[in-house]
């Protein structure tokens, strides 16, 4: 029986085949861990989002803050409401107005992973098409 962990070069695939797929729907996709509000970035968020460096946020809380007050209870809703599998849309602004990069659609989804909850959403700019 052949052992179940993946090979460096087998990771090394899967995450080529992610940053791929998420840069083919003109989006990014972040992973939120729900017990931590710990957020992982794929590598095209600065891209999509129009976020320098310094300006990308490090955790839930922040993230949450830059969205508008009706928006932010919007997506907290869809965080702790929806069932876990269950898909949801959402169309969010920033509370800042940033010329070309403050409208924006979130696919998100709701998994359980060893104990957690882990929240996978991708990011879409809704002011223009992303090349």
């Amino acid at each position: 029986m052949r052992d179940q962990r993946l090979s460096t070069e087998e990771i090394g695939e899967i995450l080529d085949m992610y940053e791929s797929s998420s840069e083919m729907h003109t989006g990014a996709v972040i992973r939120i861990d729900l017990s931590n509000h710990k957020i992982l970035y794929s590598s095209n968020f600065k891209r999509v989002t129009g976020f320098g460096k310094d300006e990308i946020p490090q955790n839930l809380d922040e993230l949450i803050k830059l969205l508008r007050e009706e928006d932010f209870h919007k997506f907290q809703d869809n965080l702790n409401n929806y069932d876990y599998g269950s898909e949801w849309i959402l169309r969010v602004s920033l509370k800042e107005k940033r010329e070309g990069f403050d409208n924006f659609e979130l696919v998100g989804k709701k998994k359980r992973m060893d104990d957690r909850d882990i929240v996978y959403i991708l990011i879409r700019n809704t002011n223009r098409s992303m090349e």
